[in-house]
């Protein structure tokens, strides 16, 4: 079965199609020249990927102000990983992604990966509303080694109920358990209008949150199947990425996780070019960036 179906192939099967995937994205309402603003008269230089005015002359390139930016990777093989990535349920690893890609250096297929993530986590960032319920959760992070580590972290879920379905989630680590980071989170996550509602499985639970749940209504009931499912879910994805990865960086791939089941119903070509126009929209981000964790304050809250 090939990774990438007829559509793809058709579209962005080579590095020319793929430039113009990108010039019909951002150029969507035609080059307009930011010198003179022309708009009548133009050439398209290709091998040096700019629009040059035909009127004073300026250049502009077409991944200047874009992800692609300064980048030595070939916009095929940008497309491929980014096809990829939103194809795969799991996590992807920097290492799987190179193996997969045939990507000479591990270096880059980790900037390429964080990259894609930023658009990914940049996809439908509005916030939940009408109807929330949230559910808490403790997960253990403990491994061994030269930097052993070995500490329970606090998991919330927010789920958008429509129609008694869910069908938008978050998910936040609750850095220092208290009642004000979690409101904090709620606030980033959840418009101001809505109804929300903690819900507990059993008294226990109910009782293990008493500071935070008195921060919201709260109710004791039986967690309906729908609920239920995507609480164990999120548990088990929860379970995988803190075995891999400190508390540091847990918001990270949480919101991954969140990414994935907002995604779920998303046609991929549709998902594909909404990424796609994300990453037009996306500021450069350069490895020395990802190195120094400020990809984590261009994520999203």
């Amino acid at each position: 079965m090939t990774l990438y179906n007829e559509k793809y192939e058709q579209e962005c099967g080579n590095e020319e199609q793929c430039l113009k995937h990108i010039i019909k994205l951002k150029y969507r309402e035609g080059y307009i020249c930011k010198r003179c603003k022309n708009s009548e008269r133009y050439w398209v230089v290709e091998k040096k990927r700019t629009f040059e005015c035909s009127m004073c002359n300026h250049q502009e390139s077409v991944l200047s102000g874009t992800i692609f930016q300064d980048s030595h990777i070939p916009l095929s093989l940008w497309f491929r990983a980014i096809w990829y990535i939103i194809s795969q349920e799991n996590r992807v690893k920097a290492l799987g992604l190179q193996k997969k890609l045939g990507i000479k250096c591990y270096k880059t297929a980790l900037s390429l990966l964080h990259k894609v993530h930023l658009i990914m986590l940049n996809q439908r960032k509005d916030l939940l509303h009408n109807t929330i319920e949230v559910a808490l959760f403790y997960e253990n992070i403990s491994r061994n080694g030269p930097k052993s580590i070995n500490c329970k972290v606090l998991i919330a879920i927010v789920m958008e109920i429509i129609d008694e379905k869910p069908t938008r989630i978050r998910i936040g680590h609750i850095a220092d358990n208290s009642p004000d980071s979690f409101r904090d989170f709620i606030q980033k996550s959840v418009a101001e209008e809505s109804s929300i509602t903690m819900i507990f499985n059993t008294k226990e639970e109910y009782n293990r949150f008493t500071n935070i749940n008195a921060t919201f209504g709260s109710r004791i009931s039986t967690i309906d199947k729908k609920r239920y499912d995507i609480i164990t879910e999120v548990k088990e994805r929860s379970k995988q990425i803190t075995v891999l990865c400190s508390s540091k960086y847990l918001q990270y791939y949480l919101d991954e996780c969140s990414f994935h089941f907002n995604q779920r119903h998303t046609d991929k070509w549709t998902l594909f070019n909404a990424l796609l126009k994300n990453a037009v929209q996306q500021e450069p981000v350069t490895y020395h960036d990802i190195k120094a964790d400020k990809i984590n304050s261009l994520q999203l809250n």
